[in-house]
């Protein structure tokens, strides 16, 4: 028959006792709670910005109300789609309303072309209401069309992207030299970096380049049509990746 006994080398706590332990080890627990508190709050704030960041979208409209950086509502949209490419981010996004954009634009680095759209990192731009309606449009020089004063249409930087626009009348500087100043007198409606620069479902037509791809230098076309392009070399592109493109009336020489 087992009996209650108390072990007589244990002395038996009192009320008082345990009161102390207990007040000993609360401050200890509440700030390890505290602790995973602040480290389970920093984590999910460094989440919570990470997805804002990349889900970011800038856009342009030249009719919106109240045009403001950083151009992340249709209401506070850019005008001029340099704008907007200038406030993105790496790997973010510029949505287009239609409307033909003949404003605006600069040159890349120290080239002193202007490019009325210069993607200068990997951004992707893209129209809302596709080619037919949403132009880029360069400048041509009266009576010769390429020298000082043509602003090409588009400038694509390697990992950038161009979906959905018409490039015309872009135009190049004509003193240059073929190899060394290649940015400066090839490509008159769009110059790529390499042919990691994508264009898709473009329209590129009436451009001019003083050396080669008239329509196009370098880049990767996609379901692109080029026509009514001039260049002295590749009238309607150059040293560029096409894939299911339309090529009619462009002419070299």
């Amino acid at each position: 028959m087992k009996t209650n006994q108390t072990n007589p080398n244990r002395w038996p706590e009192t009320s008082i006792a345990v009161r102390e332990r207990k007040e000993r080890m609360e401050p200890r627990l509440v700030l390890s709670a505290l602790r995973s508190l602040c480290s389970f709050a920093a984590i999910l704030l460094l989440l919570l910005s990470t997805a804002s960041a990349s889900a970011a979208t800038r856009y342009v409209w030249q009719d919106s109300p109240s045009p403001a950086p950083p151009y992340t509502t249709w209401t506070t949209a850019a005008h001029v789609i340099q704008e907007a490419v200038d406030a993105a981010q790496t790997d973010e996004t510029v949505r287009v309303a239609g409307g033909v954009y003949a404003t605006g634009g600069r040159a890349v680095g120290t080239n002193v072309l202007v490019n009325r759209v210069a993607i200068d990192r990997a951004v992707t731009v893209e129209s809302l209401m596709g080619a037919e309606v949403t132009i880029i449009q360069g400048y041509q020089v009266p009576g010769t069309t390429n020298g000082d004063g043509a602003i090409r249409c588009v400038y694509l930087a390697n990992g950038a992207s161009l979906s959905g626009f018409t490039l015309t009348s872009g135009a190049t500087l004509t003193n240059g030299n073929w190899q060394l100043e290649r940015l400066v007198i090839h490509g008159g409606g769009l110059w790529c970096e390499s042919t990691n620069a994508f264009v898709t479902n473009c329209v590129i037509t009436g451009n001019s380049a003083a050396g080669a791809g008239g329509g196009a230098f370098q880049g990767t076309l996609n379901n692109c049509t080029l026509t009514g392009n001039w260049a002295s070399g590749g009238g309607g592109a150059c040293e560029a990746t096409l894939n299911n493109c339309t090529l009619t009336g462009n002419s070299a020489g």
